[in-house]
């Protein structure tokens, strides 16, 4: 089937028939077109990167269904022709050519909704022709290949508009025109201005960082290796900073507000990377004048390396945070001290996690009174010597709580402390934190002959008795859930039955202190019971196996 012939464009366009053409893949092709390359879908809108200046971050928001956009930037929004007009630095009627060839009108698509009663546009080039006396300065990679153009625009009241440009690839609807660009950098790569000089240039000879290409090719024109950022101030990236890596840079800011941020900006992102790092401050310096206008007014080559050589280099070693990196080639491997082999090992933080109600406090206060008394663990390995242990309680009361955990294990009290309180110089006493007393702590446990081991997470909250907490849920107190067993009240009914062995537990604990534990099974959170303590566990579960010589005790 051979190929239907491209119709020409209508030899009147209006706007209100480019609109009816307008969908959501229509609008995503005249982005595409204007440079951009990714598209983040936000519910009725896609977020991009404006293709008429330097956008980091995605910051324009447009709406798939007309284009209609917002840049949150800068605050500015408008229609689609907007965006184009912006993007190409061209008028209305161009921009309503453009999109209209772009949307497919003249390929046979709807044509016969387009009427005649606009006024008839001149078709131009894509993209719209530079003024008369534009600037163009090239930024080319390491080998000298074009990468992008910036173009600088002079109005006639002596204002300043700067486009960017890249050369057509054999895609680009440009491709067949005179203009061989496409506007906007689209996905090529950032880079310094006049890169192949740097790389030429003896890694000892300073570089001049200024704002604009302008100064840039100033400063090259007597003899001095210079170079800027791509689309001016606030606008540096990390890898402008690693194509500095270990030479030195002199930086000559603006004398205005927006010039010396960037320049402290720059500087601090330089530091660390490159061999130093110079600000030079020009004098007799104009109201928002740079290095040209010094130059102009009298400045040298001779006294500007004068400055160079006058300035003190910037030094952040006292502001900037040091990351320290430590080679593993330099790290001996070692092993792990256990206090409780392969469950609780010394000098470490261990985490005990469960339910409420679970027995985590309870346990715990096993574990203190097997170290007080020296005792044997629960899977049969020996604690080497007798130890002592010391509470952060955040929850339970010493008196009616850790005392009779400690006494139903048989622990040896006088090897167990907990700490209550803090007492500052003055007399008064404070909550303990981890975050403001850890010296204080750490005295303590050198005083007290303390291994570090388990410490609890300590909440600011005063150590009251808590009431014996019971799970109940209100549903099952609702009038539809009286009437039969529901899921819901076997739920409550295990619960309840597991609370009451854990009291029967307490009530009447056995001679050893930890035969309780053994006879307590805890549940997984499916409900199945787990393994008892010093029972074997089964492979898979994430468990380790019982270790050859270490027997379970009798229950």
């Amino acid at each position: 089937m051979s190929a239907q012939p491209q119709q020409p464009l209508p030899a009147t366009i209006r706007k209100s028939d480019v609109v009816a053409m307008l969908d959501k893949r229509a609008v995503r092709i005249v982005f595409e077109h204007l440079g951009v390359t990714q598209f983040t879908n936000a519910g009725e809108n896609w977020l991009v990167r404006a293709p008429y200046r330097q956008d980091n971050h995605p910051s324009l928001s447009v709406r798939k269904r007309d284009g209609v956009w917002n840049d949150k930037g800068i605050g500015k929004g408008g229609s689609l022709f907007d965006a184009v007009m912006l993007t190409q630095n061209c008028d209305f009627k161009t921009a309503l050519l453009d999109v209209a060839r772009v949307v497919g009108m003249g390929t046979g698509r709807d044509i016969d909704r387009v009427t005649h009663h606009a006024a008839p546009v001149t078709p131009t080039c894509i993209p719209q022709p530079v003024s008369p006396g534009p600037t163009v300065y090239p930024y080319r990679g390491e080998d000298g290949t074009l990468l992008y153009e910036i173009v600088r625009h002079t109005q006639p009241d002596g204002s300043k508009t700067f486009t960017a440009r890249r050369p057509a690839g054999p895609s680009d609807p440009a491709a067949s025109t005179n203009s061989g660009f496409m506007p906007g950098i689209g996905g090529q790569r950032r880079v310094l201005y006049r890169l192949p000089d740097l790389g030429n240039a003896d890694p000892s000879v300073p570089v001049y960082l200024v704002e604009g290409e302008k100064d840039a090719d100033r400063l090259a024109s007597i003899g001095l290796l210079a170079t800027t950022n791509p689309f001016g101030a606030g606008s540096w990236e990390n890898d402008y900073t690693l194509t500095l890596h270990g030479r030195s840079v002199v930086i000559l800011p603006d004398n205005d507000e927006p010039g010396q941020k960037h320049a402290a900006r720059v500087a601090l992102a330089l530091q660390g990377s490159t061999r130093e790092v110079r600000v030079i401050n020009l004098p007799g310096l104009p109201p928002s004048g740079d290095v040209s206008d010094w130059l102009d007014a009298g400045g040298s080559f001779d006294e500007l390396v004068r400055l160079t050589q006058e300035a003190r280099p910037k030094r952040f070693s006292d502001k900037v945070p040091v990351a320290v990196v430590t080679e593993l080639a330099d790290v001996m491997p070692e092993e792990v001290n256990w206090l409780w082999p392969d469950w609780l090992p010394r000098g470490k933080l261990t985490l005990l996690g469960g339910h409420p109600g679970d027995g985590k406090s309870t346990l715990t206060a096993a574990f203190a009174a097997i170290l007080s008394r020296g005792d044997t663990w629960p899977d049969g390995s020996a604690v080497t010597a007798p130890a002592s242990t010391l509470f952060l309680l955040a929850e339970d009361a010493l008196g009616d709580t850790l005392r009779p955990r400690l006494d139903q294990h048989g622990a040896d009290v006088s090897r167990i402390g907990a700490i209550e309180a803090i007492r500052n110089p003055d007399g008064s006493e404070t909550m303990f934190s981890l975050g403001e007393h850890l010296a204080a702590l750490e005295r303590r446990i050198v005083e007290r002959d303390i291994l570090p081991r388990r410490h609890r997470p300590t909440l600011r909250l005063p150590a009251q008795p808590q009431p014996q907490r019971r799970w109940r849920n209100p549903r099952s107190a609702h009038p539809a859930r009286q009437a039969g067993r529901t899921p819901q009240r076997r739920r409550s009914r295990r619960h309840a039955r597991r609370q009451a062995q854990r009291d029967e537990a307490h009530a009447a604990p056995d001679a050893d202190g930890i035969d309780r534990l053994r006879r307590h099974r805890p549940h997984r959170h499916d409900g199945r019971p787990g393994p008892e303590v010093g029972e074997p566990r089964t492979q898979g579960t994430g468990n380790r196996q019982k270790q050859p010589g270490h027997e379970a005790a009798p229950a």
